[in-house]
């Protein structure tokens, strides 16, 4: 029975080997096929894609005299007819008078509107009239105005809204006198005005000894060179305090450097201190320093221009010439605070001539 099993056994794997290469051959074929046919198809649809009736396609080499036919006929449907053409520019004509009648009415009612608004406003005139016993008064612009505005801008161009403000002009004044050698006295619209010379000088010299510290061009300082450098010597407290200070001299417009131990050399000073004796100013400076406390940086500034302003100034009892009053005079009045010194003392006193009256029992 075994045998027999064995033997039935092979023979079936025999006859199933047969049958599949052959099952296999027949769907190789069948594919191959439908491969031709999908090509076949897919020249016909590039060939009808054209309008050219007189194109070899060589691809299409199966195609019969039908096929041509009927690539001709789709041609001829895709061209466009002149007929037609006609026909829709008259479809177009009919269709504007429709649009024309569509459009009236809405211009009509427009109208129907506006003679509603003209009648709203005369039944408001009549209740205003009633009312107030007066019509309203309608407000037009004015067409000359705004042409002219509109010219105008067009004329200005590029303008100012400061081309109009009048300069700083200095008020002129009529000089009375000098008395005791110490105070101006001048005369400026009806009104006297007594000018203490040492202070005015010492205001306007301060102005400039500001402006040159806080100057940061090097080529713009106000800095001379003395003919003969002079050599100070401090004490230990005065040279700790020159250290400290040495970049506000400098910006100051004076040259100085250390020259040993306790020395200070000082080889140039602004132009106003150029007669004065730099020893006495350098250690003046160097007390009014001190007396100030060191955080208090703005006021040691202060209080040091101040000093340099007020020993280069012009003192009390000095007599000065006609041009150097005049000049004085000037100065004191382009500044624009003229009235207090550096010191915070009136640099002036002015009197009315109604005090003046008054002091005299005439008012």
């Amino acid at each position: 029975r075994r045998k027999k099993e064995e033997e039935n056994n092979s023979q079936v794997n025999e006859v199933v080997s047969q049958i599949k290469p052959q099952e296999n051959e027949n769907q190789e074929s069948i594919e191959q096929n439908l491969a031709k046919e999908n090509d076949d198809e897919q020249n016909l649809n590039i060939k009808s894609s054209f309008n050219v009736e007189n194109v070899e396609y060589p691809i299409l080499e199966e195609n019969t005299k039908d096929d041509n036919l009927q690539i001709q006929e789709q041609t001829e449907e895709y061209k466009p007819d002149a007929n037609q053409e006609q026909t829709n520019q008259e479809q177009a004509t009919q269709n504007e008078p429709e649009q024309n009648k569509l459009e009236q009415p809405e211009q009509n009612e427009n109208i129907k509107k506006e003679s509603n608004q003209e009648q709203y406003t005369k039944e408001f005139e009549e209740m205003y009239l009633k009312l107030f016993g007066t019509k309203p008064v309608k407000e037009e612009p004015k067409k000359e105005e705004i042409q002219n505005s509109l010219d105008d801008i067009q004329t200005l161009g590029n303008t100012s809204m400061f081309d109009n403000i009048e300069e700083y002009k200095k008020p002129t004044y009529k000089f009375i006198g000098i008395v005791f050698n110490t105070y101006i006295i001048i005369e400026i619209d009806n009104e006297m005005y007594m000018i203490d010379q040492h202070a005015a000088h010492e205001r306007i010299l301060y102005e400039k000894v500001k402006a040159n510290y806080n100057s940061n061009s090097e080529e713009c300082k106000d800095s001379q060179l003395m003919l003969l450098p002079d050599i100070i010597t401090l004490t230990h407290k005065e040279m700790e305090i020159a250290k400290d200070n040495m970049k506000m001299f400098r910006k100051a417009g004076f040259m100085l450097e250390e020259f040993g131990e306790n020395t200070i050399k000082i080889t140039g000073v602004p132009e106003m201190c150029l007669d004065l004796d730099t020893k006495e100013m350098f250690l003046e400076t160097l007390d009014e320093i001190n007396s100030v406390s060191r955080t208090a940086k703005q006021e040691i500034e202060d209080r040091f221009l101040a000093t340099i302003a007020c020993k280069a100034a012009v003192k009390a009892n000095m007599i000065l010439s006609a041009d150097e009053v005049k000049n004085l005079i000037d100065q004191m009045l382009e500044l624009p605070n003229p009235f207090t010194c550096p010191h915070g003392r009136p640099t002036t006193i002015k009197m009315s001539k109604y005090d003046l009256e008054r002091k005299f029992a005439r008012k």
